[in-house]
């Protein structure tokens, strides 16, 4: 009997990406175990090996190995910071920045992986534009899994590791996309397709200056760039004309700027009431900040 249910969006999603994930533990291709006819929502995914990994009521699936961390990553005040300043169009160049270094890699159907994807925002955005294109985020943080797995009808949300290794088959994927995330390009590498892009964004040294120095916020890491291309060297090649730094000049308000202060690494160093009263001890309305993340494109050997 067929259900009445309406589909579930989440679900369709993960149907759709099905055959691309792996089972986490042994590395087999996993498929869905419901006890009968498929319903609206994926209950559970499993292996021939008799692994099991049950879906979340908000539709996202954690596939962790054994030694895999099961939390970490961004809480719910962190993403609420986050959400209110993508909303506001701020980072909207960065966006367009990553629809253009991923279309031609995604094709008619292709399939983009976001590592570290947070809510959901720039997978989001992306397959609003690559229409036929679909996704996979994974975060680590299961609070942000369950926003992802609300960002878009085409984007399946994934609990993953980066570190611990991504459950998807190899060279199964088109574009992969880091933006403000871990790399780990040995992994990334297996599961791109030969040809397939790696496209990574991150703050360079003037990126939020000179809020960054105002409000004590955490430095970015100097010679960044030389260690990701000593990471990346062995499995890509850059593509330099591809490559470039997005910049714009903001102009924020006081919420903005506390909320861009605290959506990064910073937040999790300085509390809420801490960095407003920092941002009132400046004593004025508009808070001029530089949007300055360098994104480099890369193609799989």
């Amino acid at each position: 009997m067929t259900s009445s249910e309406p589909d579930f969006a989440p679900a369709t999603a993960l149907r759709r990406v099905l055959p691309l994930l792996r089972c986490p533990v042994c590395g087999h291709e996993l498929t869905e175990y419901d006890g009968g006819a498929p319903g609206p929502r994926v209950r559970t995914l499993g292996c021939s090996e008799g692994h099991r990994f049950d879906t979340a009521k908000q539709g996202y699936v954690t596939l962790l190995g054994s030694a895999g961390r099961t939390g970490g990553g961004d809480d719910a005040a962190q993403l609420d910071k986050r959400e209110l300043v993508l909303s506001t169009g701020h980072f909207d160049p960065l966006v367009d920045r990553l629809v253009d270094a991923v279309r031609p890699a995604l094709g008619d159907g292709g399939v983009l992986l976001d590592c570290g994807a947070g809510t959901g925002f720039y997978l989001s955005r992306i397959l609003n534009i690559c229409d036929r294109a679909t996704g996979i985020g994974t975060e680590i943080s299961a609070a942000a899994a369950r926003r992802l797995a609300k960002a878009h009808p085409r984007a399946a949300s994934v609990v993953a590791d980066t570190w611990r290794g991504l459950p998807v088959a190899d060279g199964s994927i088109d574009a992969l996309a880091v933006v403000f995330a871990p790399r780990n390009a040995a992994e990334f590498a297996r599961c791109l397709r030969p040809g397939g892009l790696l496209v990574v964004a991150w703050p360079s040294q003037d990126h939020l200056s000179p809020l960054r120095e105002e409000l004590g916020m955490l430095n970015i890491e100097k010679g960044k760039e030389t260690r990701l291309g000593a990471e990346l060297e062995t499995h890509f090649d850059f593509d330099e004309e591809g490559s470039s730094t997005v910049t714009s000049n903001l102009r924020l308000s006081a919420d903005e700027a506390v909320g861009i202060a605290l959506m990064g690494p910073s937040g999790a160093r300085i509390g809420e009431e801490d960095m407003r009263r920092r941002v009132e001890g400046l004593g004025r309305e508009v808070f001029p900040a530089a949007l300055s993340v360098n994104v480099s494109v890369l193609r799989r050997r």
